[in-house]
């Protein structure tokens, strides 16, 4: 099984925090009142306090208990006056989550930013500031409140009635209404995360403190190769599309990239179009060749030394060392590929005499020249 391939960007978005006076309807499991409404769905659409108390309350408890329930479930828009499911009461049980409608101040945290068109990221439990004669003096926190109070970003009225995610659970919300001012509290930012895999997963994540996925608009799609495509081109000439490799030179490689023929390159604020500017991206090692036919040369006589087996060599063993370097080297380009003896007086002449000897004694055995 090949290993996943990944390509990772990221980039730091302002997170925008405030109190604001909200009416939102979240979504939450509610056993009994789903049992209830699936009574309704189960009888063309409508129940009764008798259904209820005989099916579900198997007449442990008074009938008036059945009816209470039945009042509750109408209040929240479920049923309506004649226990007949409405369209809340069948969303929800397509959800099998409940709506429940809340108003009051809530700490909401929201970004600006095109890959997040959901805007709100996280939705406080609601909360009310203490308001009273001590709190509306002159430094009193109720007063700095109102003090500090502002109208509140246009854009984060684009959400309104639309189902958003929200908080690090992904609840469920609808904000149905905002006020027009709030308080702006302290903002932060978080590290906004972009993944493409080499199976054409596409992986979007907001970091700390939301710590959660997000999901990427409908309109955005975008495959592994195309995107390796994007950021290798600013590399011009030198980026082999058809061969999905870059050429070098020797001097640019280090020994582990000459080895693998393979090389991790750095890429400044890449700009990925439809996705916008990051400022860092990393890629998977990309595969290199040599650029020229010096450099080609230059990396064959590195190898043949580099990858030279750490035993005594006869000359049929050093012949298929030599073929076996060579072919690692693109065929387009013409080699020249020493002798043993050559090759071991070259070692001595460097100083590489562990190597040099590993070539040399083989020959001088083969001749009669060992003392």
């Amino acid at each position: 099984m090949s290993k996943v391939r990944k390509i990772t960007f990221r980039r730091k978005v302002p997170i925008q925090t405030w109190d604001l006076r909200l009416t939102i309807q979240k979504y939450e499991e509610h056993p009994v009142w789903l049992a209830i409404l699936k009574l309704a769905q189960e009888n063309s659409g409508r129940t009764s306090a008798k259904m209820v108390h005989e099916k579900l309350l198997v007449g442990r408890v008074p009938i008036l208990n059945a009816k209470l329930l039945l009042k509750r479930v109408v209040n929240e828009g479920l049923l309506n006056d004649q226990y007949r499911l409405t369209k809340d009461g069948r969303d929800a049980l397509d959800k099998e989550l409940i709506p429940i409608g809340m108003s009051g101040l809530f700490t909401t945290d929201f970004v600006d930013d095109l890959l997040i068109p959901q805007i709100v990221l996280s939705v406080s439990e609601p909360h009310n500031p203490r308001v009273d004669g001590k709190s509306l003096k002159r430094n009193g926190p109720a007063r700095k409140e109102i003090e500090r109070a502002q109208e509140v970003p246009d854009f984060i009225r684009e959400v309104i009635d639309k189902p958003i995610l929200v908080n690090k659970e992904s609840q469920h919300i609808v904000i149905k209404d905002v006020e027009v001012y709030g308080t702006p509290q302290k903002n932060s930012q978080s590290d906004l995360i972009l993944q493409f895999t080499s199976k054409d997963q596409i992986n979007l994540q907001i970091g700390s403190p939301i710590d959660r996925k997000l999901t990427l608009p409908e309109r955005l799609n975008l495959t592994f190769a195309k995107t390796l495509d994007i950021l290798l081109s600013g590399f011009g000439r030198d980026w082999k599309r058809d061969e999905k490799n870059i050429i070098v030179t020797f001097e640019e490689t280090n020994p582990t990239e000459r080895r693998n023929f393979k090389k991790s390159f750095s890429i400044s604020n890449p700009n990925i179009p439809g996705f916008g500017v990051f400022e860092t991206v990393t890629i998977p090692p990309v595969r290199i060749e040599p650029k020229t036919q010096t450099d080609a040369q230059a990396w064959f006589d590195w190898l043949l030394i580099d990858q030279l087996p750490n035993k005594y060599l006869r000359q049929s063993m050093f012949r298929e060392h030599v073929s076996k370097t060579r072919a690692k080297i693109p065929a387009r380009f013409e080699i020249e590929e020493p002798d043993q003896e050559s090759l071991a007086q070259e070692l001595f002449r460097t100083g590489d005499t562990v190597k040099a000897w590993l070539l040399q004694a083989p020959i001088d055995l083969l001749h009669g020249d060992v003392k």
